[in-house]
């Protein structure tokens, strides 16, 4: 028992540090006015929704995005370019000019007043190794196949993996859930989330971590060489996978498995 305990902590000492590095890269303070009319950030108003595309040549190895509360969805395409749709608020018509400067998005002000960005859709380099994190955004990523890694993040957006092939998958978030399926990772599968639940379905890794502290584990149709999975008030139910090594714990949880 004091080993899982002592697990126990450990992940809700992870959860909190990662919610911290999470909020410094995302300071600005966001109030929706009358629902969606309008949005005030760090107390300025912007009135002003526009949608524009980006369609250009990328050859770089990487992209990456850390966003307040914008939905995040892209998938994969196998040429070497970018096509983005961005939906965002400025402060006034024309006020805003979109970018991709380096490896991510750039929205600059001409008047030095805030931007908020709502959306990003569209697909990219399926070969390029992703940096995703919005705070209380969903976050969907489809068809990726490379060997560089992909990191995900949230607070509390759903995130939605499929299809996806990497070097290593790194997935966290607090109270979101975690639905991932058709994974091909070389390395490892590493989810972790506070209260909600992470569901992987038809994967293979040579490892797979997953860590909560009260959301439901479930594992169902793959093949790993080592599983960890761990839960303070949380089940964990393993179905029909091959695994060659686990390691399964819940203090007050229930754990099933079956071949």
């Amino acid at each position: 028992m004091k080993t899982i305990a002592i697990i126990s902590l450990l992940i809700i000492a992870i959860a909190s540090i990662g919610c911290t590095e999470f909020k410094k890269e995302t300071k600005d303070i966001i109030e929706f006015i009358k629902g969606d009319e309008a949005v005030k950030v760090n107390g300025v108003t912007l009135k002003y929704q526009t949608t524009d595309s980006l369609a250009v040549a990328y050859e770089e190895e990487a992209f990456a995005l850390s966003l307040n509360s914008a939905d995040i969805n892209l998938h994969a395409h196998k040429t070497k370019q970018a096509f983005l749709k961005v939906t965002y608020w400025e402060f006034a018509p024309g006020d805003a000019e979109l970018s991709l400067d380096g490896v991510s998005i750039k929205l600059f002000s001409k008047s030095n007043n805030p931007t908020y960005i709502s959306k990003v859709e569209g697909s990219l380099p399926e070969a390029i190794a992703l940096s995703l994190a919005s705070v209380s955004g969903n976050v969907s990523v489809l068809d990726f196949a490379g060997n560089k890694e992909i990191d995900v993040k949230s607070i509390s957006g759903e995130l939605s993996l499929q299809n996806i092939s990497s070097a290593s998958l790194i997935l966290e978030t607090v109270s979101g859930d975690i639905t991932a399926d058709k994974l091909k990772i070389a390395d490892g599968i590493y989810a972790n989330s506070t209260s909600g639940e992470i569901s992987i379905t038809a994967s293979e890794a040579k490892k797979l971590s997953a860590n909560t502290v009260s959301g439901d584990i479930s594992v169902s149709s793959g093949s790993y060489d080592s599983t960890e999975a761990n839960s303070t008030s949380g089940n964990i139910d393993i179905q029909s996978s091959k695994i060659a090594s686990k390691q399964l714990s819940s203090v007050s949880g229930k754990i099933t498995q079956s071949d």
